[in-house]
């Protein structure tokens, strides 16, 4: 197993996140906790599009020490041909200004579920081309249970599986 990663859902003040917004959502405070996670061999942060502010607020900072892999939100399930690449596209485009990267090292769909709709093949193929063109290094998933990792498995697309792990919560079923 490689090195922990750092994820910033905490940053955002995010509603499932039981954090005051107040309590990290300043400059300095982000800076000290990205100081920490370099003293702890933290070199991967996870985010997401959805966390609220918490791309801007790691791009306020220096992430040359750090692996950034971010989120797309869950794909909209009514978009006609051609559509889901422009959506794809414009969210990525997005992350890396809020982030200010060039490059994302990994890009994961937030919700297993876009897997499987009509236009999967349009999003994986949307996801491929960013990776081909060097936007983004690695593609995955992450994913909530099993079912998740077997259905983004089948697909085979997937650089990287993020699944839960809680050493202190470990729900029957959990992968």
């Amino acid at each position: 197993m490689r090195q922990p990663a750092a994820g910033c859902g905490r940053l955002s003040g995010h509603p499932l996140v039981p954090v005051a917004k107040e309590e990290i959502s300043s400059n300095p405070r982000v800076a000290e906790l990205l100081d920490v996670a370099r003293e702890c061999g933290i070199d991967t942060i996870d985010t997401a599009a959805v966390y609220g502010d918490a791309e801007s607020l790691l791009g306020s900072q220096d992430l040359t020490d750090f692996r950034v892999v971010t989120k797309l939100p869950s794909c909209p399930r009514s978009a006609d041909a051609g559509e889901t690449s422009s959506w794809v596209s414009a969210v990525v485009e997005r992350s890396r200004a809020r982030l200010r990267l060039d490059r994302l090292d990994c890009l994961l769909l937030h919700d297993a579920a876009d897997l499987r709709f009509a236009a999967s093949v349009e999003l994986i193929e949307s996801l491929q081309s960013l990776q081909a063109s060097g936007v983004v290094r690695a593609l995955g998933v992450s994913c909530y249970d099993r079912s998740d990792a077997e259905l983004a498995s089948r697909h085979g697309s997937a650089d990287v599986l993020q699944v839960p792990l809680n050493v202190l919560d470990r729900p029957a079923g959990v992968v």
